[in-house]
Order: C-alpha cells, then structure tokens, then sequence
C-alpha cells in the first residue's frame, strides 16, 4: 500500500453508486418497478445488482420485450427521479468545495446520462465536478479505460497526478488500465472486501470517516 502523501494528485477522478452516493436502494426499486411492468413479474435485487455493469438503459433494453420496453423506461426514470430525494452523499458536498482549492473533481460513472444529471440535480454535484463522463459518453465503459482516459484527456492531466475513488472491481480494473491510482471503498455495501482486496488497489477504505481522513492526508 502506498504512502498517502507520497506524489500528491491533482485530480480526483470519482465513481457515483457507492462510492459518492448511499443510492444503492432507489437503483434497485427503480430497476424493480420498470422490471415488474416491463417482464410482468418481480426480479430479485440480488438478481438487478447482478446486472450491473451495463448503462441502466442498456440493463432495460437487454432483457424487456420491444413491446414493453417504452413503459418500462419510463417508470423507471419516473421512480428514479421520484425516489432520488431519499438518497444521501457518503462525501458531503462541503467536502468536495473544501478540497476545490487543492485537487480538481471529475466523476467517471457506468450510469446513463439521464440518470447522473437527475442525480447531480438532486444532489448540488454539478459544481464541483470539472469534468462528468457517462456510461453513454464512450463507446466502452468500465472496466475499460475510456472514460477515466477521456476526463485525463479533456483536464489535460497525467496519470501519475490522478487518483480515481471507487467501489466496484471494475472501478479498481479502469483504474490500472488506465494507468492511474486507485482507492477502493468498501462502505457501499454494493461489493465484498475480499473481492476487491483481491484485485489489489493502492489503497482500501473502509468508512466514509476513513475517506475524509485519507482525503486530509492525500492532499
């Protein structure tokens, strides 16, 4: 594991589900809903979150019948909209503008495009990020490398000075492939410590307390 102040960066590169955001459940009873009009019969979370990966959209459009798919996309965004006040930061905006000063935020998330700008809305996000990158803005999203490459890209930063905060092991997998280092949180409830000690990232953490004290020492 590396020293936290060690090479200090000056891009924080962030996922959304998870990791910024406690929004675990409005996603399941969101993809539920659409789920029971659009198949006609309850799905299991354990089942939706084993679809995750793919864009929400594309998570619909995979498995809803042609016939039903429009309905289905619209209860979808209408619950999600609907339910996104329920939803909390596990990073305190206050946080995210207190660190402005010293260290750039982007955000690289495999949700659609809708679904982020409902969320930044919702949440007061929007400001603080210098750079968004959707699951619908690159033709492959996590665990390929293109979003995380496209926002170094567009801030023109090197990889050596980006850090990317996530808690999926395709958010720790972008991140090696792209060059860049990588904090894995656990606190999101969403995957196992094991699995993602296991695909060795620079550093684990385990509460948003410990974030925020990493964040301090970071930078």
């Amino acid at each position: 594991m590396e020293s936290v102040r060690s090479n200090r960066p000056t891009l924080l590169i962030w996922d959304y589900d998870g990791t910024l955001a406690s929004s675990l459940d409005q996603i399941i009873s969101s993809f539920q809903a659409a789920f029971e009009y659009g198949l006609g019969h309850p799905v299991s979370s354990q089942e939706i979150v084993s679809w995750f990966g793919p864009t929400d959209e594309e998570v619909i459009r995979r498995r809803v019948p042609t016939e039903r798919l429009a309905g289905a996309l619209r209860i979808f965004y209408e619950q999600y909209r609907l339910l996104q006040a329920e939803a909390s930061l596990f990073v305190p905006v206050a946080l995210l503008e207190a660190t402005a000063q010293k260290v750039r935020h982007a955000l690289v998330t495999n949700k659609g495009r809708m679904t982020t700008a409902i969320a930044l809305k919702t949440q007061h996000l929007q400001n603080v990020l210098s750079a968004v990158v959707t699951g619908d803005d690159v033709d492959r999203p996590k665990p390929d490398p293109d979003g995380i490459q496209a926002v170094l890209d567009w801030l023109a930063t090197e990889p050596r000075s980006a850090v990317y905060i996530g808690d999926s092991p395709t958010d720790v997998q972008a991140a090696q492939r792209a060059g860049i280092r990588v904090a894995a949180v656990t606190y999101g409830g969403i995957h196992s410590r094991q699995d993602l000690l296991r695909m060795e990232p620079t550093w684990m953490i385990d509460t948003p307390q410990a974030l925020a004290s990493w964040l301090s020492g970071l930078l």
